[in-house]
């Protein structure tokens, strides 16, 4: 029977704990993180905008990773990838996750939207964080108004014009019948 001497795995006991042998070769690294920009075609689309946060180069893979809008926590509409991928190469991990917005209602308010990474060096946490601010475009809901204040003018505009032409047609008829125009 063979043994590894310098296994690199992970051993979960119970619901919580988590048992990771290092590499003693690799060295305890930070995340580097970075919330990826939108694409043009993604922006052009205005329905929904997805935001990627990346978090690359660390060691070992005790991350978290938590999104805030304009500070507040968001757990809904988020995506991260179950585990951190480890390069065989350099040993150090990856994640990723993503963020669902609307385009309307949260992109084009010039919100914050901040993906932070929590990491423990198996001493103490970090937190490294990385944000991105949509476009603030106004004018959106001022054209909406616009519109429609101008379709509620023209309505009642040709509500009266039908209104007024019942009315003078029903005169008309009126002085017709009465001149003897129009017999019973």
């Amino acid at each position: 029977m063979t043994t590894k001497c310098c296994a690199n795995y992970q051993a979960y006991f119970g619901s919580g704990t988590k048992l990771t042998v290092l590499d003693k070769n690799v060295k305890i690294s930070e995340p580097v993180v970075k919330v990826l920009d939108v694409s043009e075609k993604e922006a052009c689309q205005k329905t929904n905008i997805t935001l990627v946060c990346l978090a690359e180069s660390f060691y070992p893979d005790h991350v978290d990773v938590i999104w805030t809008v304009d500070g507040d926590n968001r757990t809904t509409d988020v995506s991260t990838d179950e585990a951190a991928i480890q390069n065989d190469e350099t040993k150090f991990y990856s994640i990723s996750s993503r963020l669902n917005i609307n385009y309307k209602n949260e992109w084009t308010k010039g919100k914050k939207f901040t993906c932070t990474v929590r990491f423990y060096n198996g001493k103490e946490y970090t937190e490294n964080s990385h944000f991105i601010t949509g476009p603030k475009i106004e004018g959106d809901e001022e054209r909406t108004e616009k519109y429609v204040l101008s379709v509620n003018t023209t309505m009642l505009a040709y509500g009266m014009f039908i209104a007024k032409s019942i009315a003078y047609g029903t005169f008309i008829l009126y002085i017709i019948k009465r001149q003897g125009f129009i017999s019973k």
